[in-house]
């Protein structure tokens, strides 16, 4: 749109081109005519502009007059208002409608989330995780240094982790009726180890596994468990996790057995292929999913669990939506999703159902306990925690 402002700005630069072709009028002249803030040089690169046609002219035109008035030469871009189509609002009221006993699964009560207590152990010292040790470093989630990032966000999403993993192992000791403690803890796509050595300090005794197929991550684990004194105690193993189950590993050549599986950020189907492996070997976990929209196994043959409560077309919008930049939606999403992942956990897998009919066992005693909770989403916004006891 020609604004009277732009209009007025070609003027003077069609003069200005007119002189400068016939009579060599100086170019400094007319830069003093359009502000102090325009140099020569931008006013000859202004007059050559003069050549093009339609809406190219018209915007180096605009850009100048901006200079002009004092406003930066870069628009600003409009950030368009996140919306949600109607009929995804009517997709989600339908299937949180449809969520029953009669259906095989229903929503799980959610709780606010708690305040998390200090870990000082290792709180003060895990800055020294920090790609290069470079705390001022611009971080890649946001505008936040990494060293913001690590203390604000990173460091109390573990905080919460190894303090939900108390709770879990004195759960397991009250429903024993006995000492019970971790022999070994598995930590699935555990990278950096920051949540593997933060275990590792706490749970002593125990064998911490990190599982991951990025070597150099592992490597920069492997170095800080050795910085902070628990390297003993930890394995740092490369290879993707689908691998690993299939080779059935754990039960092979890693002794001891592992008793309880976690997962900070698990991506896409990662995060079912882990809450399978538990179900198989009917062993708790605490899993934190994210990046619901990614299907990395899908290619591999896997499929997940909850896919049997809602069709294909379902999963994926709901998957579309978990991903939502409108919170609300965001979060009704997840909950659902991750409902329906738990209410898939309560099938046996077959020698549990062998055991149950051989001792006459009433399985519904056997069954575990399945819950969601929640960290702040300050810490971030993928913050529903899949838990899974006895």
């Amino acid at each position: 749109m020609w604004t009277p402002k732009i209009r007025r700005t070609k003027k003077i630069l069609d003069v200005v081109n007119r002189f400068d072709v016939v009579n060599r009028f100086d170019i400094s002249i007319a830069s003093s005519c359009l502000g102090e803030r325009l140099s020569s040089a931008r006013m000859q690169k202004l007059v050559l502009s003069l050549q093009t046609k339609g809406r190219n002219k018209r915007l180096v035109i605009a850009k100048q007059v901006r200079v002009l008035s004092g406003v930066s030469s870069t628009r600003t871009p409009r950030q368009r208002v996140p919306r949600t189509k109607k009929v995804d609002l009517d997709l989600l009221e339908r299937i949180e409608k449809s969520a029953s006993t009669h259906h095989g699964w229903s929503l799980l009560s959610l709780p606010l989330p708690a305040a998390c207590s200090d870990i000082k152990k290792v709180a003060d010292e895990l800055i020294l995780n920090i790609p290069n040790g470079d705390q001022s470093q611009c971080s890649c989630r946001g505008n936040n240094t990494r060293g913001d990032y690590y203390h604000g966000r990173k460091w109390p999403q573990v905080q919460w982790m190894v303090k939900r993993l108390k709770h879990l192992q004195v759960s397991q000791q009250v429903k024993s009726d006995k000492f019970f403690k971790y022999c070994h803890i598995l930590d699935v796509g555990g990278g950096r180890g920051d949540l593997g050595v933060a275990i590792a300090s706490e749970f002593c005794g125990a064998v911490i596994t990190v599982l991951d197929k990025n070597i150099q991550s592992l490597e920069a684990g492997e170095n800080y468990s050795k910085r902070m004194g628990c390297s003993g105690a930890m394995n740092f193993v490369k290879t993707d996790f689908l691998s690993f189950v299939k080779e059935e590993t754990d039960l092979i050549s890693i002794s001891p057995p592992v008793d309880v599986v976690v997962a900070l950020h698990a991506c896409g189907d990662l995060t079912d292929l882990v809450l399978e492996y538990a179900r198989r070997r009917n062993i708790p976990f605490i899993v934190c999913p994210c990046c619901f929209n990614k299907r990395w196994l899908a290619a591999k043959g896997f499929t997940p669990r909850w896919y049997q409560f809602c069709d294909d077309e379902d999963a994926s919008a709901l998957q579309r939506l978990a991903e939502s930049e409108v919170r609300p939606i965001s979060f009704r999403s997840m909950k659902i999703i991750n409902s329906m992942r738990m209410h898939a956990q309560l099938e046996y897998p077959a020698r549990c159902e062998k055991k149950i009919r051989n001792n006459n066992i009433d399985g519904q005693h056997c069954r575990p306990t399945i819950l969601l909770e929640q960290y702040s989403s300050s810490f971030s916004l993928k913050n529903i925690v899949l838990i899974r006891e006895g």
